[in-house]
């Protein structure tokens, strides 16, 4: 039994040991944080590699709540983007300890913006000179990030909810429902994944999605890289169908397909039908999809459409996992990539 499946397994608890810290005892913080995005000017979110790709929904959550904000990957941040004064920026790293964030932290301090640390490092640089630091409070994972990637994006998610007064009992109850339901099936979901036939497909792998679940097709391409050491991409759904589809002549491809269970729902699953025909691989992941014995049908638990981001990426992370130990790769440890990027430059 690898670590990786182990940190997947505990993942759920995780969350929601998260959650009830940061709802009780780290309230306080929660609202702190919540001021200054409310004083703020403007809205920033930054983070590198599996953090960058929890920016994506929170960046969607906040959005949803009526708060423009931007996204920008932090060595961007740092060298190709200004600060504008008067900003929020929130800086989601699960280490705090990244060369490129510790740079960013500096940069905002002379722009005159506001500093609110997402991460799971109390005595990192990150925690230490932000304004405010929301802790985690997860355990660290062993290699690639999996609690240490979805924490970071409930922690800001319920962030945006604090900042436009949104973060009720209800909301809080129902995340923690999702996430004991989750639980429950990731089992199951890893015995489908291993039988289906959907890894050993030949072909390309895409993974596309829309709104909030950008986080996990952005994830999954990164997972694919890390764990499974095999090439893939990630896009939203409706690029593909602007050029990308032409890959198709060229023979047979492997999909996983996340589907919003509240918009363009009805023109993604048509998109499954076609690929089908194209005899691709499938795996659609989605809130109350209709099985269909030729693909694999991954049924999530009810969550909110906004919030989805935090479970549909449970099932590629298994998938990942399973197809590393199909390729014999050890998906326990990096052989090149440090766990916390310190230096600037190279490998």
């Amino acid at each position: 039994m690898s670590k990786l499946w182990q940190d997947i397994v505990r993942q759920m608890g995780e969350l929601r040991t998260c959650l009830d810290h940061t709802t009780a005892v780290g309230r306080a913080q929660l609202d702190a944080a919540a001021v200054l995005v409310k004083k703020a000017r403007h809205v920033y979110i930054t983070g590198i590699g599996a953090s960058w790709h929890a920016g994506i929904g929170v960046q969607h959550i906040f959005h949803q709540f009526g708060i423009p904000a931007h996204l920008v990957e932090t060595a961007e941040l740092e060298f190709m983007c200004p600060i504008p004064p008067d900003t929020a920026l929130i800086v989601l790293s699960r280490s705090g300890r990244s060369v490129e964030v510790v740079s960013v932290i500096g940069k905002a301090a002379q722009a005159k913006s506001k500093v609110i640390a997402i991460t799971n490092a109390a005595e990192s640089p990150l925690a230490q000179r932000a304004d405010v630091t929301l802790l985690c409070n997860v355990s660290f994972d062993t290699a690639a990030s999996i609690a240490t990637y979805t924490a970071p994006g409930l922690v800001g998610g319920l962030l945006a909810a604090q900042s436009t007064d949104s973060l009720t009992d209800a909301l809080v109850e129902q995340l923690g429902g999702a996430f004991e339901s989750t639980n429950a099936r990731v089992d199951a979901w890893r015995g489908e994944i291993r039988k289906s036939g959907w890894l050993e497909a030949e072909g390309p792998t895409f993974f596309l999605a829309r709104g909030c679940s950008m986080a996990s097709s952005y994830e999954a391409r990164l997972l694919w890289l890390e764990v499974a050491k095999a090439a893939s991409t990630s896009m939203t759904t409706s690029t593909f169908r602007h050029g990308p589809q032409e890959i198709l002549a060229a023979g047979e491809a492997r999909f996983a397909l996340w589907i919003d269970p509240v918009r363009s729902r009805g023109q993604d699953l048509r998109l499954v039908d076609d690929l089908r025909k194209r005899h691709c691989a499938l795996m659609v992941i989605g809130q109350g999809v209709t099985r269909d014995p030729r693909d694999l049908w991954i049924d999530l638990p009810a969550i909110s459409a906004d919030w989805q981001f935090l479970t549909d990426i449970v099932p590629i992370q298994i998938a990942a996992e399973s197809y590393a130990m199909h390729r014999g790769y050890d998906c326990d440890k990096f052989t090149i990539s440090s766990y916390v990027v310190e230096s600037d430059g190279g490998l």
